[in-house]
């Protein structure tokens, strides 16, 4: 019987990139994936059914009541959890939990199961949060990060007997080609309306955590030929905010993934930005620079170390303090005078990463692993 991951996200496991990369490579090297999750994007499930790949939902009830709302899904996760599970597993299978959340939540119904691998894919520092990972991850068989620094801090502060692997969030799935034309009328009109022009493109939230008013107000001050083009979820207000600061500002909504590499694929540069202010964000793992680097895209981001220490130097980026316009603006200016040597940089960065051979090790480590009796 061949081996067998059973895969659980709390969230919608297309939110979750890392999780979506580590199911897609299991399936391809041979291992049989069952998924239950909340939620699936017609664009990620695509990719889910060309591997065979079966997919579940645990789906909330809205009720007026928000107690029996509460304890009635509460009740509802249970079943279908063990629903799921009784119907995908076998002698040699494991978990796969993606997030910190779904197992903080679940833990007292899937506490027995082993092997068990969880995908620690952040590092908060809220109360709640710590208490639930320092009592929970001793006990998990197979713990992964998405960083290094993030993995010593999780040994550190929940007592582990060894650090975490390190799953970088590299996607599986990247087209590489630049200047792509766009599958969808929206994306065509989105590409056409940054066609030819001088982009500083950032994909991701937007909002007070990431807030990219200084860069406008850098832009602002050297009257820059750059277009800032934004495109990912908004805090209310937030766009209105850095289109006010700087007038060649593009807002081009929410593009699903894998369509949004589309867009990605015309930006002569992209930017990578979070503040400065915790753990998580100062030991950042984002997807995004991968996927800017599997373009050859140079990139401009502030001075963090999960930047400095990644895309910094390797010399696919400026890491600057965003704080300073003059540097912002300097750091462009070696970009643009140096512009093949960062893409060159860029593709060398993308290509170290074997994460495909990664997860293997993973995998390999926990069902290599003495299976314990299974009990929800």
């Amino acid at each position: 019987m061949s081996r067998r991951v059973l895969f659980f996200v709390w969230q919608a496991v297309n939110e979750k990139p890392p999780c979506v990369t580590q199911i897609l490579a299991l399936a391809d090297m041979g291992t049989e994936v069952a998924v239950l999750t909340r939620n699936c994007s017609d664009e990620v499930m695509q990719e889910f059914r060309k591997r065979n790949i079966p997919v579940e939902y645990i789906r909330a009830k809205k009720c007026r009541n928000h107690l029996i709302q509460k304890a009635e899904n509460y009740l509802n996760y249970r079943r279908r959890f063990r629903d799921f599970f009784r119907k995908y597993r076998t002698d040699d299978s494991i978990l796969w939990v993606g997030s910190e959340q779904g197992v903080i939540r679940m833990w007292p119904f899937i506490r027995n199961i082993h092997p068990m691998v969880l995908d620690a894919l952040e590092f908060y520092e809220e109360d709640w949060y710590q208490k639930g990972m320092r009592k929970i991850a001793p006990q998990v068989d197979v713990l992964t990060a998405c960083e290094l620094h993030r993995a010593a801090y999780m040994k550190d502060w929940w007592k582990l007997g060894r650090t975490p692997y390190v799953l970088p969030n590299k996607p599986y799935i990247h087209p590489r080609q630049k200047n792509m034309e766009g599958s969808t009328p929206e994306l065509r009109a989105a590409i056409d309306s940054i066609r030819g022009k001088k982009t500083l493109l950032y994909q991701g939230g937007i909002g007070a955590d990431r807030d990219l008013s200084l860069l406008a107000q850098a832009l602002k001050k050297a009257d820059s030929p750059y277009y800032l083009v934004l495109s990912g979820r908004t805090e209310p207000g937030a766009v209105e905010k850095i289109q006010e600061i700087y007038e060649r500002t593009i807002y081009l909504g929410v593009l699903p993934a894998p369509l949004h590499l589309e867009l990605m694929s015309h930006a002569t540069i992209c930017v990578c930005f979070y503040k400065d202010n915790c753990i998580n964000n100062r030991y950042c793992a984002p997807n995004k620079i991968y996927e800017y680097a599997g373009f050859g895209i140079p990139m401009l981001c502030n001075d963090i170390p999960g930047l400095t220490e990644s895309v910094g130097q390797a010399g696919a980026a400026e890491c600057v303090n965003f704080s300073d316009p003059d540097a912002i603006i300097a750091a462009i200016g070696q970009i643009e005078g140096h512009y093949g040597d960062y893409c060159r940089a860029a593709e060398v960065f993308y290509d170290a990463t074997d994460i495909t051979e990664l997860i293997r090790e993973v995998a390999d480590d926990a069902f290599s692993r003495t299976e314990a009796e299974k009990r929800i």
